[in-house]
């Protein structure tokens, strides 16, 4: 697909809810607000009334996401703080334009700083400040802050204007969003009885990001969360189904899968005969064929799997007269032969389970030396199963050389 402009972040600045008081960094700065009657039913949730620094009243602060950010057109630095915070449940702060430490009286006016007793409280993770015996507090009445009621831990549980959040001040310079691209197989067809799914379909697909709509500096998988289909997908059913994908909140493109109906009519042993070792998975091939006529005409020879046979694989034996199932038809007479997993009965490479290996030696003068240098190579096709572990044991004639100090030789030792 083409590329896509994504949308970049704007610049601007956000209070955020400071809601553990560990988090508090002081090298940043904060925006302390009281609340009125806080988290009540009557809460004066659209005027909160900033605490400011250099004078006893303040500017004001909304809500509208239950006290998690706030909203104010007039924040200046003599309404901002710096913050610290100790585990004694104590705070300093520190007026970002005066350099002023609150201080027992109001506004603030102390060249040192002046520890402050904290307490927290409430469903919103609200405060209150204050000494040992008085705690801030606005008045409605004179439109002032000052020092009253109680201790903050008493204070901080009642409803009146004692009730503080604090918000860090988040200022973002903006950015480009850059660029992305749907890349794959946007069209995809299958029949009815393929099994397609949602993943293998997503499989074909990936997302490339780029800063310059050019360069491909990253490329991601399509998830499902990325993916709105006009319809539930269903690889079974016949139909057309639309995904739209959408990164970063902006549509890439759409990927279009046609499910054709596909009907079988018929279905006939060509191989009525095979074998599998025990335990093996429902796709094992047993060796077997059928062919397959469609109600369209057309015809198609399938290898029998254990899946297809009422015959689960896990026990040893000759099994006559088996029913072969395939797209809603049968047909009978399949023999199929269950053997260990043992010896020559294991499948051949490349078959699914099989292991090959290869082992080659080369004399290094060996008739003067008797040294060999002997490589051993294994590789395998795995089984479409859960296996643990796989073990491999050399059994060559010099695992029967006994190891100094037991009475054994190798593979006595090795084998459980």
């Amino acid at each position: 697909g083409d590329w896509v402009q994504l949308p970049g972040t704007e610049a601007g600045t956000t209070y955020q809810q400071v809601t553990d008081l560990t988090k508090l960094d002081s090298s940043k700065k904060y925006l302390v607000v009281v609340w009125r009657y806080f988290g009540q039913s009557n809460s004066d949730s659209t005027n909160g009334y900033i605490f400011a620094g250099t004078s006893a009243s303040g500017g004001r602060a909304a809500t509208d996401d239950n006290y998690a950010t706030v909203t104010s057109s007039d924040v200046t630095d003599a309404d901002l703080w710096y913050l610290n915070y100790n585990s004694n449940g104590q705070i300093t702060m520190k007026n970002v334009s005066s350099k002023k430490y609150q201080g027992n009286s109001i506004p603030a006016n102390s060249s040192s700083a002046y520890l402050l007793t904290i307490a927290s409280g409430g469903n919103y993770n609200s405060y209150a400040i204050g000494t040992n015996s008085n705690a801030i507090r606005y008045s409605n009445k004179s439109k002032a802050f000052s020092f009253g009621g109680g201790t903050p831990s008493s204070e901080v549980s009642k409803t009146n204007a004692c009730n503080i959040t604090i918000y860090e001040q988040v200022v973002s310079t903006g950015s480009a969003g850059g660029f992305a691209r749907l890349r794959g197989m946007t069209s995809q067809s299958a029949s009815t009885l393929d099994g397609l799914t949602e993943d293998k379909v997503l499989a074909e697909l990936q997302v490339d990001l780029s800063t310059n709509g050019s360069d491909v500096s990253e490329s991601i998988a399509v998830t499902s969360d990325m993916v709105a289909w006009d319809k539930t997908f269903d690889g079974t059913t016949a139909g057309t189904y639309t995904g739209t994908v959408t990164y970063n909140n902006t549509e890439l493109g759409k990927v279009t899968v046609t499910i054709l109906a596909k009907t079988v009519n018929s279905i006939k042993l060509l191989t009525a005969e095979g074998s599998v070792a025990r335990g093996a998975a429902s796709s094992a091939e047993t060796g077997g064929f059928i062919q397959v006529t469609y109600a369209d005409g057309s015809t198609e020879t399938k290898a029998v799997t254990l899946g297809m046979l009422n015959n689960d694989g896990k026990t040893m034996g000759t099994f006559e007269n088996l029913t072969v199932t395939y797209g809603g038809k049968t047909a009978e007479g399949f023999t199929l032969t269950v053997t260990a997993r043992a010896g020559n009965n294991y499948p051949e490479y490349p078959k699914e389970g099989a292991v090959k290996v290869s082992k080659t030696a080369t004399g290094i003068d060996f008739q003067s030396s008797g040294i060999a240098q002997v490589e051993l190579s294994l590789s395998g096709i795995p089984m479409n199963q859960g296996v643990d572990v796989v073990f491999v044991l050399d059994t060559s004639s010099s695992m029967q050389e006994t190891v100094a100090g037991f009475d054994s030789n190798r593979l006595t030792i090795l084998r459980p």
